[in-house]
């Protein structure tokens, strides 16, 4: 009876989403292995949303449970920091001290969902109009964070200010989407305007010369023209969101779901 329960409750929607952004992880993490004079234009591409979505949909069913935070974040990115290390010494013979205040390649995101999940108690709002706020001023704070450059990696600080406006998204979703709203959302014309406007601003960073650092927010900016670029990344994950949650399907599909 829990088993069918269960199965009828899943958000099969977010379970595509997630499976998509995964693929999409993948693929990222594989392309600067490959030459060609399309890698960094698709590298680029992907970082402009994936993990924006997929922070958003780490804040949709976040909850403060100190079991859970310990069990699905910071005992395995102690693990996997500690086995990197290891990797580093005597696998690559690189020389490396041993230390879990600046996570390891992917071990970032661990550190930062663990980090917002710590925080929801300050993050509870009592209506939309503070919801609406806090995601409005974490926005601004991640757009001026990288003029700090002393805010980088250590204990994923950057990254995870910078995502911060995905995960209250997420977090307040049924605060700011009402029923007024979910009708709005709705509307195929918004739709048909909001993916215009995302593929002008694709083609923006397509045909600029954006290192793909500064896609990845995790340092701060090396110039004033990286400004508008982590600008133009927050907006279009913001958009991205909204477009992959209207149209990925919201049944079971074989491999995916």
């Amino acid at each position: 009876m829990n088993t069918e329960i269960a199965v009828r409750d899943r958000n099969y929607q977010l379970d595509n989403v997630r499976a998509i952004l995964i693929y999409l992880v993948v693929w990222g993490h594989l392309i600067p292995f490959y030459d060609g004079d399309m890698r960094g234009n698709l590298y680029n591409f992907i970082y402009t949303f994936h993990m924006a979505v997929f922070v958003f949909t780490s804040g949709f069913y976040a909850r403060f449970d100190r079991k859970k935070i310990l069990k699905h974040y910071i005992w395995p990115y102690l693990f996997f920091q500690t086995a990197y290390y290891y990797y580093n010494v005597y696998l690559l013979k690189v020389e490396a001290s041993f230390q879990v205040t600046t996570p390891y390649y992917l071990l970032w995101y661990l550190l930062t969902v663990a980090t917002y999940c710590c925080l929801i108690p300050l993050f509870l709002v009592k209506d939309k109009k503070q919801a609406v706020l806090a995601v409005a001023v974490s926005f601004v704070a991640a757009i001026l964070v990288g003029l700090d450059d002393t805010i980088g990696p250590y204990l994923s600080l950057s990254r995870t200010i910078s995502f911060l406006p995905f995960f209250l998204l997420g977090l307040y979703r049924k605060i700011l989407i009402d029923e007024r709203a979910e009708m709005a959302l709705k509307n195929n014309r918004l739709l048909m305007v909001v993916i215009a406007i995302i593929m002008g601003l694709e083609l923006v960073i397509w045909f600029s010369d954006v290192h793909p650092a500064t896609l990845r927010f995790e340092y701060g900016y090396t110039d004033i023209s990286d400004l508008p670029v982590r600008l133009t990344a927050e907006i279009l994950g913001f958009l991205w969101t909204f477009v992959m949650f209207r149209l990925v399907p919201k049944r079971k599909i074989g491999i995916i779901t």
